[in-house]
């Protein structure tokens, strides 16, 4: 029995010795491990600037003008009435094409069926007084408005109607219908008389009848092709 009195105490004794053990290198680690920690790079790490209000001026318009051009439509021209008659090409085509209105004229509630107005310029080539050589070619062209009411079929004819003819075809078919309010330009070939002098021919629209109408109140009125003939120097 006193044995195991002995026994007792020395566990004792080593029970002590490893608490005091286990303290003591607890104690140990909570100095080291405050030395063991790592070190940061100062020279490594990004320096934040302020940003002050122009930078952030700058960079909203890069990225505003960045999704303008994602987003860039194509630019659209209007042209006003001016333009578009202006643009209108002056070859005898005897292709009809609108015109635009005139907010000085005042249209007239019964129209004729058939009436002529003068287009814009009525001489597209040849003004009046033009000067050619003896026997010299030319070709004459008019641009005219369908004014009445009734459409101008290709039956419908531009012809001679009095003066001098100088040598042209006297009548002569549209190659297309001109609605009304339409403008067209006809040609006709000319060869200047031979002989020093003005000349002057008048023209005329015909309807599918035959008959003659022109310009002015009564549609009576005719377009001219005048030239002077000068003898060669």
């Amino acid at each position: 029995m006193r044995q195991n009195g002995e026994q007792g105490k020395g566990w004792d004794k080593i029970g002590n010795v490893n608490k005091l053990f286990l303290s003591r290198l607890a104690l140990g680690l909570l100095l080291f491990l405050p030395a063991c920690k790592p070190t940061i790079n100062q020279a490594n790490t990004p320096t934040l600037l302020p940003l002050d209000e122009a930078s952030l001026l700058q960079t909203s318009v890069a990225r505003v003008t960045a999704e303008a051009v994602k987003t860039r439509q194509p630019v659209i021209s209007i042209l006003s009435p001016a333009e578009t008659l202006a643009s209108v090409p002056l070859t005898a085509t005897n292709t009809p094409f609108s015109v635009p209105e005139d907010p000085t004229i005042t249209s007239t509630p019964n129209l004729p069926c058939n009436l002529v107005q003068a287009g814009n310029p009525i001489d597209v080539s040849v003004p009046d007084g033009s000067r050619f050589l003896p026997g010299q070619e030319f070709v004459k062209t008019w641009r005219i408005i369908n004014g009445g009411s009734c459409t101008w079929t290709m039956r419908y004819k531009y012809s001679y109607y009095s003066g001098n003819s100088m040598g042209a075809h006297q009548e002569n078919r549209l190659i297309t219908e001109v609605q009304p309010g339409q403008a067209v330009d006809i040609s006709v070939p000319f060869i200047a008389p031979f002989a020093p002098g003005e000349y002057e021919g008048s023209w005329m629209m015909q309807d599918e009848a035959g008959n003659f109408f022109g310009m002015g109140l009564n549609a009576d009125a005719p377009f001219y092709v005048k030239i002077r003939v000068e003898a060669a120097p």
